[in-house]
């Protein structure tokens, strides 16, 4: 077996082990470093096309960006989330193509681009209740061998799998992220070995909801922190 396989398996392996979501997100950020993203998003997608708001499982993805995106209601003009439904079959973000007239589909990525996701990899995943998900994994670039984007097409599909099986580990709870703009948020929290690096260090997660100050609503877009509380 090659490198890049067996590193898949035990990644594949250390997924379905896991106990909670955050322990899962903190595979994926580790994962990051082999396969060479730097954010991702596991999230089904809408199933009308009145709504804007994708049904977030894991997201480790610029904050920032991904406020906007909702707060823009972008999911009705992703070329990236137009194509999933096409397919199934993963593709690169820049093997879309984008029709000479959608102005709007061009900006959202370009604007992708200046948060750090001027590419990125989806794994388009259809389930047989007729809903329609997605693993998409973004970067700065993206340069992926076959042998490659077929160990990240395994992970983006066990990584689902355990996400939705698991679900939210604990309640939620109100607090404020330090020293960002006030806003409100849902913090899931979880101590837990550091399986990112495997030091022994202890290491929180959080999974948090920001509404800033969103048309929207309530409930926006979550995101994904990893932090250590180790000096």
């Amino acid at each position: 077996m090659t490198v890049i396989g067996q590193v898949t398996l035990d990644l594949v392996h250390a997924v379905k082990a896991a106990h909670s979501t955050a322990e899962i997100a903190a595979i994926l950020i580790r994962a990051g470093g082999i396969f060479g993203y730097e954010h991702f998003a596991i999230a089904g997608l809408p199933r009308s096309t009145g709504e804007t708001l994708p049904d977030l499982l894991l997201m480790h993805w610029p904050a920032e960006w991904a406020a906007r995106y909702v707060a823009q209601g972008y999911i009705r003009h992703d070329p990236v989330a137009a194509h999933v439904r096409r397919t199934t079959t993963p593709f690169l973000w820049s093997e879309v193509a984008i029709e000479h007239g959608a102005v709007l589909a061009r900006r959202i990525m370009d604007e992708a681009r200046a948060f750090g996701l001027g590419d990125g990899f989806c794994v388009p995943i259809h389930d047989v209740d007729g809903t329609e998900s997605v693993a998409s994994f973004g970067a700065p670039r993206m340069d992926l061998s076959e042998e490659a984007r077929a160990g990240l097409h395994l992970l983006g599909i066990y990584a689902h799998l355990a996400a939705r099986r698991l679900g939210p580990a604990e309640p939620a709870r109100a607090t404020r992220a330090g020293g960002s703009m006030p806003c409100r948020t849902r913090n899931v929290t979880r101590s837990a070995r550091d399986i990112a690096g495997g030091t022994g260090r202890e290491t929180s997660y959080e999974i948090r909801s920001v509404a800033s100050g969103d048309p929207v609503g309530s409930l926006t877009q979550c995101g994904f922190r990893l932090r250590s509380d180790a000096a």
